[in-house]
This record gives C-alpha cells, structure tokens and sequence, in this order.
C-alpha cells in the first residue's frame, strides 16, 4: 500500500529537495540547473554513463566523476534528512522537543552528529535478567548430570559453560 502525500508533505519534500540541491551546487561547485536536472535524471532511473554521454546539453556535459560525486552526496543527504525527520519524530513522541533541539538537528550536516543529538534520548535496552549466578544454556547442562544419563559429572564440568 502506498502513500499518499498531502500538499504540506509535498511542499516540505520539495524544500528540503532544494536544499539538498543548493547544498550540492556548494559543496561540487556546480550550477544549480545542472544539479537539479542531473537529481531529476537520476531519479528517473538513468545511469551514470547514459547521463555523461547522451544526456549532455542537460547536465552541462558533466562528465561520469562529477556525475558520480552528485549522486553520491545525494544519496547521503536524502538519508540525513529522512534520519533527521524521523529522530524529530521519535523526540516529539517522547514529549521532549524542545526548539533548541530541534535547531540542533536542522544544523546538523552529518548523520553522526544526529545521532549524538538523539542518544539521550533514546530509548534504553530492557535486557531479561537470570537468576544471580546462572547463565543461559546451563540448566541443560546440569541436567544431564545430575539425571545420570551415561555422563559423568567430570564430563559436565568440561563442557564449556557449565
């Protein structure tokens, strides 16, 4: 089942696609137009060597490397931003976004710093806990011998964990 996008989802996607593309023309040194037909082709499925040799007059005859390099940093920063909307999401569930936090994670440029942000709250690991002393698997073990089943207890004691 697919989703459908409101006008508001539409509208946000189409901002941060234009930061990213903005982002891209800064960071490669490219001409916006350029960046933003070389996305729309790439997300039309073209490849790389299709786009760098029949595909010229619309990506400035960008040649494979550059070409390359945007798909890359696109790729990275589609995955920051679907990271950054979704820790936003897990903060605001929580009751815990604050605008300060939530200017953190819109100036975060890498996935590592929105997850640092995150990491206090998240939630913690509930681990199952045993009774002091026994450990997984060891029950199996001790029964076989103490049942006597051919076993003899200085068999038990050189398996490991028991």
């Amino acid at each position: 089942m697919q989703k459908v996008e409101t006008g508001a989802e539409a509208g946000a996607k189409a901002g941060v696609e234009g930061q990213i593309a903005a982002a891209i023309c800064r960071e490669l040194g490219v001409s916006r137009p350029h960046v933003e037909s070389v996305v729309r082709l790439l997300d039309e499925g073209n490849t790389i060597p299709f786009l760098a040799r029949y595909r010229k007059e619309q990506t400035g005859g960008l040649d494979e490397e550059v070409l390359r390099a945007i798909r890359q940093r696109l790729e990275y920063l589609r995955s920051l931003a679907d990271r950054r909307a979704e820790v936003i999401r897990l903060i605001d569930e929580q009751g815990a976004l604050t605008p300060e936090i939530a200017q953190a994670l819109e100036a975060a440029t890498t996935l590592q710093r929105v997850d640092d942000i995150y990491r206090p709250f998240r939630p913690k690991r509930r681990t199952r806990r045993h009774s002091p002393g026994a450990r997984p698997g060891t029950a199996g073990c001790l029964a076989h011998v103490a049942t006597g089943d051919g076993r003899s207890a200085a068999a038990g004691r050189r398996i490991r964990g028991c």
